[in-house]
């Protein structure tokens, strides 16, 4: 007689928060939000037409990321046709920046204030910026290794 052989599957554990981990969440949605903002600043003060930008271009010839950063100020700005003939890819990447940074500040509220457990609120930040992320970014990727040969 042959006996079935049983495996156990490993239960899934909930992510235990306490005070340091909601800390750290916190701190690293600030970080986040304070480099976005400093970039939507960086963009504001230098414009594509007027000052020239201080990081200069590392590039000879022009890559799929070459005037992302006249692009934004650009879209500061509202001029957005502008924006699309420095980057065809600026206005899905910008929204991505400024979609984030509303997150970063709603999902800080939401955990201070406690309106959702600690789990749900990082799943759902987790997935969403996941989600985003590959919308923003999926054809500046692909044109990315289409300009290299892949």
């Amino acid at each position: 007689m042959r006996q079935k052989l049983k495996l156990k599957m490993p239960r899934s554990k909930k992510w235990n928060w306490n005070n340091q981990s909601r800390k750290a969440y916190l701190k690293i949605n600030g970080i986040i939000a304070g480099v976005i903002v400093v970039m939507i600043l960086y963009s504001g003060i230098f414009s594509a037409g007027g000052r020239v930008h201080p990081i200069p271009s590392m590039y000879n010839v022009p890559v799929v990321s070459t005037g992302l950063s006249r692009a934004f100020s650009e879209i500061v700005r509202g001029n957005w046709q502008q924006a699309l003939s420095f980057n065809t890819f600026s206005i899905h990447i910008f929204t991505f920046f400024a979609v984030q940074l509303f997150l970063r500040l709603l999902y800080s509220f939401l955990l201070f204030r406690k309106m959702f457990s600690e789990n749900t609120l990082l799943f759902s930040d987790i997935l969403i910026s996941v989600l985003l992320f590959l919308w923003a970014f999926a054809a500046f990727i692909a044109a990315q290794f289409k300009m290299i040969g892949i």
